[in-house]
């Protein structure tokens, strides 16, 4: 019964968004003679965002245009800290979007003002708000990305792809595969560099490390994720920490919500480190930057530690297999993915099992002893 509600509850808010969506794009024309400007939205989680952020570290193949604009969630601005570039950042409050009619107004003549000649949607789960964004921008050229509609209607997948000028990499599943196809659309010699940044962090290790009052060794692990389904399991990443601790510092990172769920079975020691909430994240990227190995989920931070150069070990499950991560193509930049396999992978987490053995029965030996190899 629980079910049912929710299921009627959801039914109803995309029905109300999509008869929204509808009403302002009768509304909002495109315009008959707009400037050569390009917008590019990602509205979604941290590591959906990163992933677009090789726009950023490839932004010279956008020359073409007049003016580049980028829409993103406000809430991570500091991923931007270090950024010079050419692109115009627009940072947009989801919730305010969502909830107040008096934003969301405001928030879209601002972007029409901008007269778009072409727009892209660059969320792979495209929520309607997004797509609200893209088609009432007035630009000329509208596009996106083939979505997998976790939060829609087969009935407004039809209709509101029917919108777009064209859906790009419907048959992809990769996201990092996506955004390299992207590039090359403005670029076919632009081949995608998954690893290393040039905007997120430029700190050189001694003053980075001094200033923050950090060890000069260490290693990081990050072990929670926005979906707790996606974690190995905080007890097993204690067991890990306390016997890392042994051979060397380890600084556990994490949000401040998170900090209290792992002080209720682990306290900081002598090497061992909590950084929750005390960082930005272009100084997570300058942290995971200077650490011999970062040990991590499926998550946003991951995202964040692979575009470091570091060793790297990943724990993914099976629940969104390919999506992200792994990424084959990183074999030969130490970067290690874990995972069980099961028959029952790429279930998008729906687990239909008592546990979550994709994950769970990842060995504790093989993590440690790989971590060993890596830091000795």
């Amino acid at each position: 019964m629980k079910y049912k509600i929710k299921t009627l509850i959801w039914k109803l808010k995309n029905i109300i968004s999509f008869t929204h969506l509808i009403i302002l794009r009768s509304i909002f024309t495109k315009y008959k003679s707009p400037s050569n400007s390009v917008l590019f939205i990602n509205s979604s989680g941290l590591g959906d965002l990163l992933v677009c952020t090789h726009l950023f570290e490839n932004e010279q193949i956008l020359k073409s245009f007049e003016n580049i604009y980028f829409i993103f969630p406000k809430e991570y601005s500091s991923l931007f800290t270090n950024y010079k570039g050419s692109i115009n950042l627009l940072p947009i409050n989801k919730n305010l979007y969502k909830y107040s009619i008096l934003y969301r107004y405001s928030f879209l003549r601002k972007i029409r003002e901008l007269k778009l000649q072409t727009a892209y949607n660059l969320n792979s789960a495209r929520g309607i708000s997004s797509d609200e964004i893209i088609l009432c921008s007035g630009a000329k050229n509208t596009f996106c990305y083939g979505n997998n509609w976790r939060t829609s209607t087969k009935l407004f997948e039809t209709t509101i792809d029917g919108y777009y000028s064209k859906i790009l990499f419907k048959e992809v599943l990769n996201e990092y595969d996506r955004i390299g196809m992207l590039i090359n659309l403005f670029s076919k010699t632009q081949a995608i560099k998954i690893r290393g940044s040039k905007f997120l962090g430029n700190v050189k290790n001694s003053k980075f490390l001094s200033r923050k009052n950090l060890p000069g060794c260490y290693i990081v692990i990050a072990p929670f994720a926005s979906d707790p389904q996606r974690t190995w399991g905080i007890d097993k990443y204690v067991w890990l920490i306390l016997e890392i601790s042994k051979l060397t510092n380890v600084v556990v990172i994490g949000s401040k919500l998170e900090k209290k769920l792992i002080e209720k079975i682990l306290n900081p020691s002598e090497n061992i480190w909590f950084e929750f909430g005390t960082f930005s994240l272009s100084e997570i990227y300058t942290l995971v930057s200077f650490a011999k190995v970062f040990v991590g989920n499926d998550s946003g931070l991951s995202h964040i530690a692979i575009k470091t150069s570091i060793p790297l070990m990943i724990l993914i499950g099976g629940g969104a297999f390919n999506r992200y991560f792994p990424i084959h193509h990183l074999e030969n930049e130490q970067c290690y993915f874990y995972y069980y396999k099961l028959d029952c992978f790429s279930c998008e987490w729906k687990c239909h099992l008592d546990k979550r053995y994709c994950l769970t029965n990842i060995d504790k030996l093989e993590i440690l002893n790989k971590i060993k190899v890596l830091f000795l």
